[in-house]
């Protein structure tokens, strides 16, 4: 065999090593899924791990990459953004963040301005009627944020029937969340306890809720998230001392643009922090 085909086969021996060697990477994809520009997964968030982020069970096969999500927002003046511009309210924040993880977001603001989650509840039906028309399909995550207007309501009560007012406020949650589940029953849910406004010197209406009522308010929605198996946003504890997040030039009951994010962050962080099998 002359020396010039020697040194060819060679190179080809290499050659087919070097493809075999390339070709057994562990890809940062699941396997089967062919990223495309469209595809912003973080490595973190494989494909395949994101709708399962909140499912029930353990998957007997690995699903389909899922490319859409909708989200849908449940609330009051919060969830509006009112006070900030559209942009900086933390629904939009939220739903910028699971654009990172998919390539179509649907969104649907169902929040209301001034409202208690009694009468959200007897508009409930409305505003699921909105989602469908809207958008048609099943809902895969959603935020329910209320109670800021249940204690308005409770200024100058009692400590006992502010307490006993956040048992009614809990009934009322757990029957939204209970029309939200029998809609799309496979839908991951954050429940968020309450922010305390009076905290910052800006609220002064909230200065005559008595002295407990908002931990009560917040405690029933520690105890409801277990129960329906939602995820729960602690903004409570994390806005609580921090005067600056309410800081609203143009709206002395609400958050600025500071809470807003803290609150899209806080909020974002249940969505994502679920590994695969765990709602």
């Amino acid at each position: 065999m002359s020396r010039f085909i020697q040194t060819n086969i060679f190179v080809l021996l290499i050659l087919a090593v070097s493809i075999s060697a390339h070709s057994s990477e562990t890809s940062t994809f699941a396997p089967g899924f062919t990223p495309t520009p469209t595809s912003t997964y973080p490595v973190v968030f494989a494909p395949t791990t994101i709708p399962t982020l909140f499912a029930t069970g353990t998957p007997t096969q690995t699903p389909a990459p899922v490319t859409e999500t909708t989200y849908v927002g449940f609330g009051d003046s919060y969830t509006v953004g009112s006070g900030v511009r559209y942009e900086e309210c933390f629904f939009y924040l939220v739903s910028q963040k699971l654009n990172a993880w998919f390539p179509h977001v649907n969104t649907v603001n169902c929040g209301e301005g001034g409202i208690n989650s009694a009468d959200y509840l007897k508009r409930l039906d409305s505003e699921l009627s909105k989602v469908k028309a809207q958008h048609g399909g099943p809902m895969t995550r959603a935020t329910v944020l209320l109670g800021i207007n249940d204690l308005f309501e409770s200024r100058g009560v009692t400590l006992e029937k502010g307490i006993a007012n956040s048992k009614i406020y809990q009934s009322n949650l757990r029957k939204i969340i209970e029309g939200i589940l029998k809609l799309s029953p496979n839908c991951a849910i954050v429940l968020c306890t309450v922010p305390d406004p009076h905290n910052d010197g800006q609220g002064p209406f909230l200065d005559f809720v008595p002295q407990g009522v908002f931990e009560a308010y917040r405690q029933r929605v520690l105890e409801l998230g277990p129960e329906k198996h939602c995820r729960v946003a602690d903004l409570y504890t994390v806005m609580m001392g921090h005067p600056e997040y309410y800081f609203c030039p143009i709206s002395w009951m609400h958050t600025g643009a500071l809470g807003q994010y803290i609150m899209a962050q806080t909020i974002g962080a249940q969505f994502s922090s679920n590994p695969p099998g765990v709602k």
